[in-house]
């Protein structure tokens, strides 16, 4: 008959001086992140939350550098944000846990919308993803590409087109035989319509 014979695990002191180190050092990188946190993309943590890996990320084509942050919302309301830090950056989102400060967060089958933050021009921007992905708790998405600039009507032919949009928003058009000031342009028939055709 053997007996087994257990030993316990003793930390060395070493090892335990290492480990404390890397505790603090990560204790510090998430206390100096959420320092720096842009004013519109504060919120708060949740024990719910999903994950939105971008590839890449620009703002008009430019892409984006250490200092820029990226936001998640939903209806107005920012549910996660992250510090660009190069390909892959993940942007946590979070859901509603239940709890009161996470109201309104994330539920399953919502889709995030997001905004970059410029921090040499200190400026918020919409962006667009290369896909929307419904969010959903523990689910992790990676999307090529998360695209910042000016939303806005791009065709030229509208009465609200914006030279300076590259993101496609609502266009708004005349009605027939009006342009865009409500001016008639085609004929007006003998009854003072537009465009009619009743005759004398």
């Amino acid at each position: 008959m053997y007996t087994k014979l257990c030993t316990p695990f003793i930390f060395k002191k070493d090892s335990l001086n290492s480990l404390v180190r890397k505790l603090l050092s990560i204790l510090f990188l998430f206390t100096f992140v959420f320092s720096q946190i842009p004013s519109e993309f504060e919120h708060n943590q949740s024990q719910s939350q999903g994950g939105y890996l971008f590839i890449s990320a620009d703002i008009n084509g430019v892409q984006l550098e250490e200092d820029d942050w990226i936001g998640a919302f939903k209806d107005g309301v920012c549910v996660g944000s992250w510090p660009w830090v190069g390909e892959y950056t993940t942007i946590p989102v979070m859901g509603d846990d239940g709890n009161d400060y996470t109201n309104g967060y994330m539920q399953i089958g919502d889709i995030p919308t997001f905004k970059i933050y410029d921090a040499s021009e200190d400026s918020y921007y919409d962006a667009a993803p290369t896909t929307d992905e419904t969010w959903a708790n523990m689910a992790w998405y990676t999307i090529p590409n998360l695209n910042g600039g000016i939303w806005g009507c791009t065709d030229s032919n509208a009465c609200n087109y914006d030279e300076n949009s590259i993101l496609e928003g609502d266009c708004s058009y005349p009605e027939e035989n009006f342009d865009c000031e409500g001016n008639c342009i085609a004929a007006i028939d003998c009854l003072g319509e537009c465009g009619g055709t009743a005759e004398l």
